[in-house]
């Protein structure tokens, strides 16, 4: 079964949980480092998603190599998936990615290719970025993705598929404010062409309001979407053993939809070896010009896509990093566990007697479990 909206609320899980931000290699870093780790995603909407990972780097005199491997093991038996007439789905999605890059005084540049597979989706991402430190010590990054997926149903033969292609930029300054602070802006926007649907997903039209007969119609959206978003972040040190940072970010496309999300989080030196970090995020969306609650008659386009409805949600989650060094190696663990809770007040969900209800709060746990050791 195809599952793009549900990796669409599976990978804001994940990012939630990633503690501490993504290690970059810098232009004295020299060495090998080997990092697994291991989430699992849980909601009360009846979908579990684990996702194992590893990955190697080598990196020396500003040059860097990475390669890694992860794969989505997820069973279903969401709203999604009942009212498609499937009482659970089981599917597993994998993922190798490789790429480098390589950091000389201000300036360095990056590359990177994954390929992605599941039943019935491959997808290729290509992306090529570089970076600059100026004179002011401004920072500017510029970074160009391309994204090249063709999906069907499984029972589907492959030349029945469709595609689609996605093309992005995200733009970035940043800029320090004294000793211990910094302020950071990002543009992005990414442009989509092709089929952007969900070949599984079906949408009732009632003049009843019931689901008991229905007219079922295959979900249909426009071939284009064109997503613009901006972020500014500001971090700073409170004190000498705690730093703290406050986002926002801004979300528009052309299907009419709008989002804000405000993210808070601190970190603060527990002792030597151990970091602690606490995060709040809240995001609210209304709905895309494309969405009805409920369908009375057919549309020219019509989605029950629920992260097209009006909804807000909140996440907050603990993380804690332990570091020590042998002879031979520095060594990382780090441990992470968020709850998300999501309303979707005006998504219709089936009820029984074959009528319809607000699907409501939906409540998700993300943990992770992560080992990193760098010779």
């Amino acid at each position: 079964m195809n599952l793009a909206a549900r990796r669409h609320a599976v990978v804001l899980g994940l990012l939630l949980a990633a503690p501490f931000g993504a290690r970059t290699a810098a232009a004295d870093d020299k060495g090998v480092t080997a990092s697994s780790g291991l989430a699992v995603y849980a909601d009360s909407d009846a979908t579990t998603v684990i996702t194992p990972h590893v990955e190697a780097a080598w990196a020396d005199r500003g040059a860097s190599l990475h390669a890694g491997w992860l794969a989505d093991v997820i069973s279903s038996a969401s709203v999604d998936v009942v009212t498609a007439a499937t009482s659970r789905i089981r599917d597993m999605r994998q993922e190798v990615s490789v790429g480098g890059g390589y950091e000389s005084g201000k300036k360095g540049f990056d590359a990177g290719y994954s390929f992605s597979w599941e039943n019935d989706t491959i997808s290729h991402t290509a992306s090529v970025g570089g970076s600059a430190t100026w004179n002011n010590n401004l920072e500017t990054r510029l970074h160009y993705t391309f994204n090249w997926t063709s999906l069907g149903r499984a029972t589907e033969p492959r030349e029945e598929w469709r595609s689609m292609m996605v093309h992005g930029i995200e733009a970035a300054i940043l800029h320090p404010l004294g000793p211990r602070a910094s302020a950071e802006v990002v543009l992005s926007g990414y442009y989509s062409t092709g089929y952007q649907a969900n070949p599984y997903r079906k949408v009732p039209v009632s003049a009843s309001g019931l689901l008991s007969g229905a007219l079922w119609f295959d979900e249909v959206v426009p071939d284009t979407r064109l997503r613009l978003a901006a972020t500014g972040r500001l971090r700073g040190a409170l004190s000498r053993r705690v730093v703290g940072s406050a986002e926002y970010r801004l979300y528009h496309d052309t299907w009419g939809l709008t989002a804000h999300t405000a993210e808070l989080r601190l970190v603060t030196d527990v002792w030597r070896h151990l970091t602690f970090e606490v995060r709040e995020r809240f995001h609210i969306q209304g709905a895309s010009d494309l969405y009805r609650t409920l369908y009375t008659q057919p549309h020219e386009y019509m989605t029950r896509d629920r992260r097209q409805s009006a909804f807000l949600a909140n996440a907050a989650g603990l993380a804690a990093a332990y570091d020590w060094q042998t002879k031979r190696a520095h060594l990382s663990m780090r441990l992470s566990c968020d709850g998300v809770t999501s309303d979707f007040e005006h998504f219709l969900a089936p009820a029984a007697g074959g009528g319809l209800q607000p699907l409501g709060w939906v409540v998700a746990v993300v943990s992770q479990l992560a080992l990193e050791a760098e010779f």
